[in-house]
């Protein structure tokens, strides 16, 4: 993370396997650990009833990552994440390191969180609970 006078802090994800299981902080969690990502893509994302996204993660810095995304920017990373086929998504996994199998559960997954997000963007009174 980086913070200078007048900017935000930003982010990076740079180790797919240490980003892809269960949230939380360094000494928390196992790197692909596709169980944890299964158990975490549930309810991955929902919409309040105050109209604000509810983020399910919880992990370090958890709270300055999901500040101020919304709905619009939701529909804006769609626009790219739409493009993206479950194909796509495997040989990504895989390029990673992850085994055929797991390059195959993590891309379903991955595949149920996108839909969850289309789900807020387009209809976001239904995802409203």
């Amino acid at each position: 993370m980086g913070v200078g006078a007048n900017s935000a802090p930003r982010y990076a994800v740079t180790d797919w396997g240490a980003s892809f299981g269960r949230a939380g902080f360094l000494f928390k969690r196992n790197r692909w650990d596709w169980e944890g990502y299964r158990l975490e893509t549930r309810n991955f994302v929902r919409i309040g009833s105050d109209g604000k996204l509810r983020w399910r993660y919880k992990g370090r810095h958890g709270d300055d990552i999901k500040a101020g995304v919304g709905v619009e920017d939701v529909r804006w990373i769609l626009k790219y994440l739409s493009r993206i086929s479950d194909d796509d998504l495997k040989a990504g996994f895989a390029a990673s390191g992850a085994s055929d199998a797991v390059a195959r559960e993590y891309a379903r997954l991955l595949r149920q969180r996108i839909v969850q997000l289309q789900s807020v963007a387009q209809f976001p009174e239904r995802a409203a609970k």
